[in-house]
């Protein structure tokens, strides 16, 4: 009883078959069918095979290319000639950068300054007591080596009103319309005492 054969056996086989094939028909072998008739091998038949290839004569009548005696001979040693160094770049002019101009400060934008306002007179005396009731009280002014006594209303010096009183202390006005509403407190001075 035969035995069986495997896939691999199959395969080989297959391509002993094929190379053999392939091997008749590349050494022109009589066996295979229309391999001497010409007849059987298609189009042109024994004409493109035995015959000569065909020339093309117009590339004869072509100038001939010029020969270079001292061109490069492919079987001699050349060493080529070094290549030109490139060009040395110009030096570019940097311009000199343009000083930063220094910041000026923003204008501060104020609102219109009102003329300077008149300064009201300066005191020229001292306050060194009072005397009398609460309601009624009189002040003790001093100039350089003068006593001045002057009640609330009173005017002293052509220049100053007594406006009031405090605790210790005299609130002296201005005779002066432009100075109205402006005061000045002079307390009393050490040394002194009330009466």
């Amino acid at each position: 009883m035969a035995r069986k054969l495997t896939r691999r056996e199959i395969g080989l086989l297959g391509v002993l078959g094929a190379a053999a094939i392939g091997v008749s028909y590349f050494r022109g072998d009589d066996s295979t069918p229309g391999a001497r008739d010409p007849a059987a091998r298609g189009p042109g038949g024994a004409a493109a095979q035995g015959s000569a290839p065909a020339v093309a004569l117009a590339l004869l009548d072509r100038p001939v290319e010029g020969y270079e005696a001292n061109g490069r001979n492919l079987f001699q040693y050349y060493t080529p000639p070094p290549p030109e160094p490139p060009p040395t770049p110009r030096p570019v002019a940097t311009p000199e950068p343009e000083p930063r101009p220094t910041p000026q400060p923003a204008p501060i934008h104020r609102a219109p300054s009102e003329p300077a306002r008149p300064q009201p007179p300066p005191v020229s005396f001292t306050f060194t007591g009072s005397i009398g009731p609460k309601d009624s009280r009189i002040a003790i002014l001093e100039v350089a080596s003068q006593m001045i006594l002057a009640r609330e209303g009173d005017v002293v010096q052509q220049h100053f009103r007594i406006a009031g009183f405090g605790y210790e202390t005299v609130v002296i006005g201005y005779v002066d319309d432009r100075f109205r509403g402006q005061t000045t407190e002079l307390k009393q001075t050490q040394g002194s005492r009330k009466r």
